[in-house]
């Protein structure tokens, strides 16, 4: 790290970003509103401000990341590297209101390395084929839309569970249909039901289509997803 430069805290970010930086197109995350599908800008602003904020580690949904990965052709050792990123997050979500933030970090970090490196020797199967990406709606400029302290301030709680579910939602996501995935996907329907529940509690003059609204269709898109595994097992 240079001298006086903030720490990049959010490793999910890092990693992604690093990634996308090798590609013939060079995007970086504040690009991704650019793509020929639709992520919500506020998303994407929500990444950016969680790069130098401990207390904030913002991930994507698995649907979300799952296109990015097709769209940029992501081999399978950076899908890999993505994966151990996202689990390495989770950890340092557990340690950093435990210890200091650098040293929460560090640990993270470690872990990181650990996780890359052992799914590496363990998985040389061939990358899963890119697929085409489909436009659904008119891309926004992330000048169009700001993720501001303000905001993060108004939906702690929101986004504390939107961060919890979306972790638990990757591990799901890699159980084979039985029992122990049925109760994962249990638990996630259950937050995504308080998650809805604390946003429905937000004041009526607080739903602007900028605050309230990514926030709905993430928590009721990812319930159904959720409740389709529920279905499946």
């Amino acid at each position: 790290m240079v001298p006086n430069e903030l720490p990049v805290y959010n490793i999910f970010v890092r990693e992604l970003e690093a990634v996308l930086k090798t590609k013939p197109k060079k995007k970086g995350i504040s690009q991704l509103t650019e793509l020929p599908f639709y992520i919500h800008p506020m998303k994407i602003a929500r990444l950016l401000a969680s790069r130098h904020s401990p207390k904030h580690l913002a991930i994507l949904n698995p649907t979300d990341l799952e296109a990015i990965m097709d769209h940029f052709e992501f081999d399978q050792k950076e899908r890999l590297r993505i994966k151990a990123a996202i689990m390495a997050t989770a950890v340092e979500r557990v340690l950093i209101d435990r210890i200091d933030a650098e040293l929460a970090l560090h640990a993270a970090d470690e872990v990181f390395s650990i996780l890359y490196h052992a799914m590496s020797r363990a998985t040389p199967s061939p990358a899963q084929p890119a697929s085409e990406a489909i436009s659904v709606e008119t891309p926004m400029s992330l000048s169009e839309i700001k993720f501001t302290p303000e905001i993060e301030s108004e939906f702690t709680h929101v986004l504390d569970v939107l961060d919890q579910a979306l972790e638990l939602m990757f591990r799901c996501k890699e159980l084979p249909k039985g029992e122990e995935r049925t109760h994962c996907a249990q638990d996630l329907v259950s937050l995504f039901d308080r998650m809805l529940d604390l946003l429905d509690s937000i004041p009526q003059d607080q739903r602007t289509l900028e605050r309230w609204q990514p926030w709905f269709d993430e928590a009721r898109k990812c319930r159904a997803d959720a409740q389709r595994w529920l279905q499946e097992d």
